[in-house]
């Protein structure tokens, strides 16, 4: 993805007041975050994660486990798809 590129659409619970990337004491600024945090008309903060801009913060890594285990699912499936469809036609 290049710079300026559209890489999500986030619609939250309420309309969107502000936003931040949520970082970690290793990167304090979220700079290779990919966890956003956004306060909403509502009265929690909302999170959302998109592991295209980067990592979890460290404090909540069970994401990117959890993204892995997504991913695996997804790779399988579309395996198990393939072979599927070898069998019907071949």
């Amino acid at each position: 993805t290049g710079i300026g590129s559209i890489v999500t659409n986030v619609e939250g619970k309420g309309d969107i007041n502000s936003f931040i990337i949520a970082g970690d004491e290793q990167d304090p600024s979220g700079n290779n975050s990919g966890l956003i945090l956004c306060a909403t008309e509502q009265s929690k903060l909302q999170a959302f994660y998109c592991p295209i801009l980067g990592k979890a913060p460290r404090w909540c890594s069970f994401l990117d486990g959890i993204t892995e285990e997504l991913e695996e699912d997804t790779t399988s499936t579309k395996e198990q798809q393939g072979e599927d469809t070898k069998r019907v036609y071949d």
